[in-house]
C-alpha cells in the first residue's frame, strides 16, 4: 500500500516541527515547506534519522509563483499529493489595537488568512485527483487555546512566576497547558479515514475551556 503524501508548510516553527515528526511516524510522506533552506533541511535530516520519510522544501509560499511550483514538485517528486496542512508563522504582533500598527496587522492578516486560503486554492485541483479524494476532499480548521510554545506569543510563553502559571492552569479542566504535540496528534486524527465524516469544522483544542455539555 502506498504511503499517503501530505505537504505540510511553516515546518520550522515548534508547531510545524511537531506535526511533521507526528505524520512522519505515522507513516505519511511528508513534503515538509518553509522559507529558510537550512532550517527546513534540518527538519528532514532530523526526521529521517528516526525513520520518518520527509522531503524538504525551501519555499516562499507567499509568491505565487514558488507556491505553485511547490504545488507541481511535490505531485511531482513524490508521486502524489493527498493532503495538505498550513501551519502559520509565529505571531509577532503585542499588544492592544492602539500598540499594533496596520502594517503588523496586515502581516497577520496575510500570513493567517489570504495565504492559506491562496495555497488552498492552488492545491486544491492537485488534491482532487488523489486517491484520498475519492471520499470526498475534506477541510478543517485546528483553533488552538492554551498551548504552550504553538507561536501564538501568548503570556505564558515569556517568563512568568510560578503562581501564575499554576493559577493558569488550575482553570483548565484537565489541568495544564496544551504541547504543539497534542496539536499534532489533532491534524493526524484529522487527516486520517477516521475523520471521514468530519469536514467544514473548528477543532477547538484548549484542554476543555470552552467546553459547551
Amino acid at each position: 500500500m502506498t504511503s499517503p503524501v501530505v505537504l505540510v508548510t511553516g515546518v520550522t516553527s515548534n508547531l510545524g516541527k511537531a506535526i511533521v515528526r507526528r505524520l512522519a511516524f505515522a507513516g505519511y510522506k511528508v513534503a515538509a515547506a518553509d522559507r529558510c533552506a537550512n532550517l527546513v533541511s534540518e527538519v528532514a535530516v532530523d526526521n529521517k534519522k528516526v525513520g520518518g520519510d520527509v522531503v524538504g522544501f525551501a519555499v516562499d509560499v507567499g509568491d505565487s509563483s514558488q507556491r505553485d511550483e511547490l504545488i507541481s514538485r511535490v505531485a511531482s517528486e513524490m508521486g502524489s499529493l493527498d493532503s495538505l496542512v498550513v501551519v502559520p508563522p509565529d505571531n509577532d504582533v503585542h499588544g492592544d489595537i492602539m500598540e499594533t500598527s496596520t502594517k503588523q496587522f496586515d502581516k497577520l492578516f496575510n500570513d493567517r488568512l489570504t495565504i492559506p486560503f491562496k495555497l488552498t486554492k492552488a492545491a486544491l485541483p492537485t488534491l482532487q485527483k488523489s486517491n484520498a479524494a475519492k471520499c470526498g476532499v475534506r477541510v478543517n480548521a485546528v483553533c488552538l487555546g492554551m498551548v504552550a510554545g504553538d507561536g501564538s506569543g501568548a503570556f505564558w510563553d515569556s517568563k512568568v512566576p510560578d503562581e501564575a502559571l499554576n493559577q493558569l492552569q488550575s482553570m483548565i479542566p484537565l489541568g495544564r497547558l496544551g504541547k504543539p504535540s497534542d496539536a499534532a496528534s489533532l491534524v493526524q486524527f484529522l487527516l486520517s479515514p477516521r475523520a471521514r465524516y468530519i469536514t467544514g469544522e473548528n477543532c477547538v483544542l484548549n484542554g476543555g475551556v470552552s467546553f459547551r455539555l
